[in-house]
């Protein structure tokens, strides 16, 4: 003991002998400080490149001085575009809070009589800043709001006539009317079908459309139909890969059905990236020349996509969008749009749909950075439609600003209420001859609203009357811009009464009440039609003193007296906001139901009725199903005359001929008819079989308690290429689902613990056999294979070893765990669905042994937790690996920092 510990001091002591003779901790710093960054964001930036420089030999990190001379010159690029960032938005923050000033001022200019031109010209900047900043270019939306399907399926899409066809493609020909003939046929590799009996016809590379005709003039010798009774379409699409690169938001090789144009292509790369052109997307093909495809004449004529379809090995490149300019302001689709080279301000207002009602063509500003500074170009579009664009330029159209003030309003009860033209010498009988007043207008008095030049409002009070009278009176006023003629109705100044009448009678109203206290009770009732047949002999009256009023007072009528003799003391006068209410004699009866529950059709209440019997309640319920038994028909009645109240069984038999046994049966209030089900009265159970058995499909259970095996013996027993250990039992009786099975097991032994009884809806699969595991997670298999093999997913498939355990396979296939894996943290999933975990064997970790067709899962820990979880594991101390891991750590910052120097 006492000899490692003397070797763990010296050992230590070497490295910081290293540490401190070869570099000193602040020379690292300042020496990383050159280059601007912190050893984090360095460490951070060769990670992404798939450098870890903890996990990199000193002999090797010199030939690593590429990538990190690259590293350092991305943080250059990010750090000089973050600055360019910071400046951009410190300008428009600055734009704004001029613009926000000139804002306020605008409506003032303009009342003031300035110049249009001139007002707009103190809204520019306001305007300007309105223009949405978009991450996106327009045309991006088509492959992003599914605009655009994929079709993932290569069978059921109809092909356009513009399809070409090509090797594996399934075209289906169809004949009828004389001659019948319904047969699919694939074109060979070499373009070839092969109709039976006739020579091989070509038709690669033929588009469907001609492909038709061809076939039709072929078929038509061998078989006899007129042009209507001949069809061919595509039955099944060949599937081929494409390539796209460049500026997608998830560039690679996509394998599609060929029935999918380019644009359909490129909806499964997520489409072109924030800053992926729009307009010169190129399509590529081996030998052919390169077809150029423009979203913003797709989007103006769709059908240009169908002549986009692709070839096995195509590629679609999406380059830098260079030209991207906004457009805001009064115009119909305000956004940022790509142009090309010679697309020109008009070409821009056409992609933006052109301007709105409101646009002010005569001042169109371009907000433009040129030569490191800002500019600001007016342009009158009349005259220069054809003005050059450059990339980053922001266009503003203007509104005419909707001010007028020649003009007058009427409101109120007038026929035609609103703004009229102020013509010059017009006065109040003018403006009232143009609204032409309502006969419930109130004459007496009106009031013209008008505007002082301080802004406030005087009220000026017309005796419309006198004016009407005698265009000469002193209210005859001569009307000023914007005045206002306000008329009242005679109606807003008396109060409103209504009376009402509801419950049994056949139109229940709500009317306006009659001042003259002319209406009665038995007037109201014939104005509701009549009473409804169940009303009642009374009724009641609810009487307020006023609308709201909480003081209410109930008065009892003899309904049939009042409806009788009207003269009667029944027959009251109403009064203002009474309500009568007529009772139905429905209110005053029970509701009494009949039950009839168990093996019937129709179960549930039924209404009681005297009429009704057993025979009858069971014919309405749908009469008895196949279960029912019909020696159990149940009645629960309950005994009123005894109490306390009992309830009483009463027992029933249908003979075979339907009949009641005892006679008919009559049925009183409330009874509960209860049918019950014959024993053991059950339909076929059925549990199906899938996967690698001579017959697979559905089956009966044939007797009780039957076993997996008798159903496997049913089904011809397995095949050659069945996989024991991966099949699954699914139950969905009970909900209960996968029952963990090991079938290997059950074939050495029927009376094997897994020969499990089978439930009515079981589902029984044994797949194919599978000899190779799989491998995933936290581990280093990207540094071993290339992302080719790997793909997105960090997941391998190798071969099976005997008796080899999981730790075998991480290690010999997968390059070991990564730096947040743990082998203490495998689990392995087998076929059959069951997990084992790594267990912990004193000082010895227990690996779980491998199957065929297991897959292994390496686990992780999260980053600030490695530490702490380290300390609980206690795991042994290597001390010859931590001396070298330190040394070779001292070693690696060194190295690198020699680099740095260098690079710097």
């Amino acid at each position: 003991m006492r000899f490692i510990t003397l070797l763990l001091v010296f050992a230590l002591s070497i490295v910081a002998v290293v540490l401190s003779a070869q570099i000193d901790p602040n020379l690292v710093k300042s020496e990383i400080a050159k280059t601007g960054f912190s050893e984090e964001q360095i460490r951070e930036k060769l990670l992404e490149k798939g450098i870890d420089i903890d996990q990199v030999s000193p002999q090797e990190l010199p030939k690593m001085e590429g990538a990190i001379r690259a590293a350092i010159a991305e943080l250059e690029a990010e750090k000089k575009a973050a600055q360019a960032k910071n400046v951009e938005l410190k300008a428009e923050k600055n734009i704004k809070e001029v613009a926000g000033d000139a804002a306020v001022e605008i409506k003032d200019a303009v009342e003031n009589g300035k110049q249009l031109d001139e007002a707009i010209s103190e809204e520019i900047l306001e305007e300007t800043n309105n223009i949405e900043e978009e991450s996106s270019i327009y045309g991006h939306h088509i492959f992003r709001n599914n605009s655009i399907k994929v079709f993932n399926q290569a069978a059921g899409v109809r092909a356009p006539d513009t399809y070409e066809l090509g090797p594996k493609d399934v075209i289906n020909v169809s004949i009828w009317g004389y001659s019948e003939l319904s047969k699919a046929y694939e074109v060979t590799t070499d373009g070839y079908i092969k109709p039976d009996r006739m020579a091989p016809i070509f038709v690669k590379g033929i588009s469907l459309g001609n492909a038709k005709k061809l076939l039709r003039k072929s078929f038509a010798r061998y078989y006899n139909f007129k042009n209507d009774e001949f069809d061919v379409n595509l039955n099944y699409s060949r599937t081929i890969t494409i390539n796209i690169t460049g500026e997608a938001i998830h560039p690679g090789s996509y394998t599609i059905p060929a029935v999918n144009t380019a644009f359909n292509a490129l909806v499964a790369s997520g489409g072109p990236s924030d800053i992926g052109s729009v307009r010169e997307i190129t399509l590529v093909r081996a030998g052919k020349t390169p077809v150029k495809l423009d979203v913003y004449e797709f989007l103006s004529n769709p059908n240009v996509a169908q002549n986009m379809y692709l070839q096995d090995g195509d590629f679609i490149h999406i380059p830098v969008a260079k030209k991207v300019v906004a457009v805001g302001g009064s115009i119909v689709k305000p956004f940022r749009y790509e142009l090309k080279a010679n697309e020109n301000l008009s070409h821009l207002i056409n992609y933006a749909g052109g301007f709105n009602a409101n646009a002010y063509r005569s001042k169109i500003q371009i907000k433009r950075f040129q030569n490191g500074e800002q500019k600001l170009i007016d342009i009158a579009f009349q005259k220069q439609a054809n003005y050059a664009l450059l990339n980053g330029d922001k266009i503003n159209v203007f509104a005419i600003p909707t001010v007028y003030e020649n003009f007058v309003e009427i409101t109120g009860t007038v026929t035609l209420p609103g703004e009229y033209e102020l013509e010059k010498g017009w006065r109040i009988a003018d403006l009232l001859g143009k609204g032409k007043l309502l006969p419930e207008s109130k004459l007496d008095f009106a009031f013209l609203q008008r505007k002082n030049n301080d802004g406030t409002y005087q009220f000026i009070k017309i005796d419309l009357a006198q004016v009407l009278e005698n265009n000469a009176h002193k209210d005859n006023l001569l009307l000023q811009a914007k005045d206002k003629l306000m008329i009242y109705a005679q109606s807003q100044f008396v109060d409103q009464a209504r009376i009402q009448i509801a419950g049994a009678v056949r139109n229940p109203i709500d009317i306006p009440f009659d001042r003259s206290k002319r209406l009665r009770v038995e007037d109201l009732v014939q104005m509701a039609s009549g009473l409804a047949p169940k009303a009642t002999t009374f009724a009641f009256i609810y009487r307020k003193k006023e609308e709201n009023s909480k003081d209410i007072e109930y008065l009892t009528i003899d309904l049939t007296e009042a409806m009788a003799n009207p003269l009667s003391a029944s027959n009251i006068v109403l009064e203002p906001h009474d309500r009568i209410f007529i009772p139905s004699n429905d209110t005053y009866l029970d509701d009494a139901k009949i039950l009839i529950s168990g093996a019937v059709r129709l179960p549930g209440d039924y209404d009681y009725d005297i009429s009704l019997t057993l025979d009858k309640l069971l014919l309405m319920a749908g009469g008895l199903k196949q279960k029912a038994d019909r020696n159990r028909i149940e009645i629960f009645r309950i005994n009123f005359d005894e109490q306390p109240i009992q309830t009483e069984k009463i027992s029933i038999s249908i003979n075979e001929n339907g009949e009641i046994e005892g006679g008919q049966v009559i049925l009183l209030p409330y009874d509960e008819v209860r049918v019950r089900q014959l024993p053991e009265f059950e339909l076929q159970k059925n549990i199906t079989i899938e996967g690698e058995v001579a017959y697979p499909g559905i089956y009966s259970i044939t007797k009780d308690n039957e076993k997996l095996m008798s159903l496997i013996e049913k089904a011809g027993g397995v095949t050659d290429e069945a996989f024991l250990e991966g099949a699954t039992l699914l139950r969905y009786q009970d909900d209960v689902g996968y029952i963990i099975l090991r079938l290997d097991e059950v074939f050495k032994n029927k009376k094997s613990k897994f020969n499990i009884v089978l439930a009515k809806g079981d589902v029984l699969n044994i797949p194919k056999m599978k000899d190779f595991v799989s491998i995933q997670g936290a581990t280093k298999v990207k540094t071993v294979y290339n992302d080719v093999v790997v793909g997105d997913s960090n997941k391998i498939n190798v071969p099976f070893h005997p008796g080899r355990r999981a730790n075998y396979y991480v290690d010999e296939y997968a390059g070991g765990t990564n730096k947040q894996g743990r082998k203490r943290l495998i689990t392995v999933k087998y076929p059959n669905g069951q997990l084992k975990e790594t267990k912990n064997f004193l000082l010895f970790k227990v690996y779980p042994k491998i199957e065929k067709g297991a897959e292994i899962y390496v686990g992780a820990v999260a980053k600030k937790k490695q530490d702490s979880e380290n300390e609980k594991t206690k795991e042994p101390i290597d001390w010859g690996k931590l001396l070298g891991d330190s040394m070779a750590q001292a070693t690696t910052i060194i190295t690198l920092l020699l680099l740095i120097q260098r690079i710097n």
